[in-house]
């Protein structure tokens, strides 16, 4: 058993380590170090991140999956193509998205491969900036989903000031592709137009447009670099061409190559060029003439054998109707044979 005397030292020395780690100034907690994140970027839906699309932050989602979410989080995020009011498809948009550390975190990445991105937005790395005291960390990502990806049309229909056009209102700066109906039925082969930028555009129909009846059309956005596609945007208004009209287009506009299409001629015959590439055992109708060309996608001329009648067509690649041929045979006027 303790004497008194040795109670009254133990305790003095008790008392005298007490006041001794109370004049020990509190240390700073152990700030844990985040050497790696991880970051999702996802469309946000209802089509808000796609070409020609208004660009918003909220068009996209930005989450941050793993295990390692707990020592950071989302502060924020945002745009920086400010130049640009809509998703375009030749440049990809770039995204700067802030991390927040946790308390008692901070950032200690120093590579490019310690940013870990996924999502369908499909996001890659461009830069990362460590600020305050590196307990933020604003990581720029470029989104590639959209690059040469194409949009839909925002409006289109004939236009009413001027005969034979119409006008197409989309965003994306890419080309576009217009299917043409006479009377319900197809007119035309897919005709490619060269975008002019984006925004509203006029374009003049005339050179294809050369026989009489009632039109309409579908357009929809191509991109030539990625052979992307967007909807098509059906307009069902008509544009109504009586004869005289007609005629004026085949005389101004017949025979003559539009835009890099219509008639070549190489050191074999003739051949028609459309947007689908040279026509082969098919028939094509330029100027109020029908012109059959054949396996070699080359027009032909006298006597052929298609689809069990026979035709003939002159030294220009124009079918006779109606008529007698220079050898003496009656043709109808659907050009076929009549058999006496």
């Amino acid at each position: 058993m303790r004497s008194f005397r040795s109670v009254l030292k133990w305790g003095a020395l008790t008392a005298a380590a007490a006041l001794f780690l109370s004049m020990i100034p509190a240390l700073p907690a152990f700030a844990g170090s985040i050497s790696t994140v991880s970051i999702r970027v996802d469309a946000g839906g209802d089509d808000a991140f796609q070409v020609g699309a208004y660009m918003d932050d909220s068009a996209v989602e930005v989450t941050t999956p793993g295990g390692d979410s707990n020592k950071y989080t989302i502060a924020e995020y945002s745009f920086n193509n400010s130049s640009k009011a809509y998703f375009s498809a030749d440049q990809a948009p770039t995204l700067t998205i802030a991390l927040e550390a946790a308390e008692d975190y901070t950032f200690t990445l120093t590579k490019a491969s310690q940013v870990k991105l996924t999502g369908d937005a499909k996001p890659a790395y461009q830069s990362a900036l460590k600020k305050e005291d590196s307990t933020r960390l604003e990581v720029t990502v470029t989104l590639d989903a959209l690059k040469g990806k194409a949009g839909s049309i925002e409006y289109a229909d004939w236009d009413v000031k001027r005969d034979g056009t119409l006008e197409v209102m989309a965003y994306g700066g890419n080309d576009y592709q217009i299917q043409l109906y006479k009377d319900g039925k197809k007119y035309s082969s897919i005709i490619d137009i060269a975008s002019r930028g984006g925004g509203n555009q006029v374009i003049d129909m005339r050179p294809y447009i050369m026989n009489a009846g009632s039109y309409t059309f579908s357009v929809r956005q191509y991109n030539q670099a990625t052979h992307s596609r967007g909807p098509w945007f059906d307009v069902e208004n008509k544009y109504n061409v009586d004869e005289a009209s007609a005629a004026a287009s085949r005389t101004q506009y017949g025979y003559v190559s539009r835009d890099g299409y219509g008639w070549k001629k190489d050191s074999s015959g003739w051949r028609y060029l459309t947007p689908g590439g040279y026509p082969k055992n098919d028939w094509i109708r330029d100027n109020q003439h029908w012109f059959w060309f054949d396996d070699q996608g080359y027009m032909v001329t006298g006597w052929r054998l298609i689809g069990g009648k026979w035709y003939y067509f002159n030294g220009s690649g124009e079918m006779l109707e109606n008529t007698i041929t220079p050898d003496g045979y009656p043709v109808g006027a659907d050009g076929a044979f009549i058999a006496s």
